[in-house]
């Protein structure tokens, strides 16, 4: 059984301007346009993994994969941030634009669970190896925008867009000796998901874009680092990992704000994914 904690930051292909601030020093004319973004920040994010392996190499593996990540945003309209304007694209041809005369609030949400299962092979012995496999992965992913402006209570304009599918998936692997008990080790996979996508647009004006569709994702996952296996008495064996890692998801949903008003939180074909560090820990029975 292993369990490995990760620590990882969300990353998007393209952010979330969610206000922009429209400027007139003349009191009459705009003179511009200023981007506030969201960014998520860094969340700890664990993987649960169950391996069973015989005396000639081959074996079962199984992961769980788990990641919820909020970030919020807030601006008030005051004397510093004057004239204060929030774009949104609605995904049907419309646009809705409010007048901030409070403060505007946002927060976005992204909740993530992975479940792999795969057979494999391993070449090599303890100290060297390398590994190749296959099997399905399964994926439940969904992204949420709220966005609401205090100075009236009855506005306000979400989204939602959700992936939930399976696929196959592939991997490939290996173990470097580098000193004693202290190793090399290096993972990565390659998955193709098809399955069912779900994306709404709803606001106080009413509700925008719709859309139900079958859905191609390919993820992209890899992690290296070193790892200790030292001897013990109360388990077969004991290997302590520390690396990096990382994971794209292409076409994963990001956020399309290319229209000329300057935002827009609309789900659209772009990517994310997630960079960071991760300890596990691993013990054979």
């Amino acid at each position: 059984m292993k369990l490995k904690l990760s620590y990882v930051k969300p990353v998007f292909e393209r952010l979330i301007p969610v206000v922009s601030e429209a400027y007139s020093p003349d009191g009459v004319n705009i003179q511009g346009t200023k981007f506030y973004e969201m960014e998520h920040n860094a969340i700890a994010a664990p993987t649960l993994s169950f391996d069973y392996e015989l005396d000639n190499g081959l074996g079962l593996k199984a992961n769980l994969f788990y990641l919820n990540s909020e970030q919020g945003f807030s601006l008030k309209e005051d004397a510093v941030n004057d004239d204060l304007y929030v774009y949104f694209n609605r995904g049907d041809g419309d646009e809705i634009d409010w007048a901030v005369d409070g403060t505007f609030r946002a927060e976005d949400e992204l909740d993530v669970l992975v479940a792999d299962i795969e057979a494999y092979r391993k070449i090599g012995n303890v100290e060297k190896f390398l590994t190749i496999g296959g099997g399905l992965r399964y994926v439940n992913m969904e992204r949420r925008f709220h966005a609401t402006e205090s100075s009236d209570p009855d506005r306000f304009v979400k989204a939602r867009h959700k992936i939930r599918g399976v696929g196959p998936k592939l991997s490939l692997g290996g173990k470097f000796p580098l000193y004693r008990d202290i190793g090399f080790y290096i993972n990565t996979s390659g998955s193709l998901v098809a399955g069912n996508e779900e994306q709404k647009f709803t606001s106080d004006d009413g509700q925008g874009k719709v859309d139900d569709t079958l859905k191609i994702m390919p993820i992209f996952d890899a992690e290296l680092g070193v790892e200790w296996t030292p001897d013990i008495n109360f388990a077969e064996s004991l290997t302590v990992r520390a690396g990096l890692e990382g994971q794209s998801w292409h076409g994963g949903g990001g956020w399309d704000f290319s229209n000329g008003n300057g935002g827009s939180p609309w789900f659209d074909e772009f990517s994310w994914g997630a960079i960071g560090g991760h300890l596990s820990a691993e013990v054979g029975l």
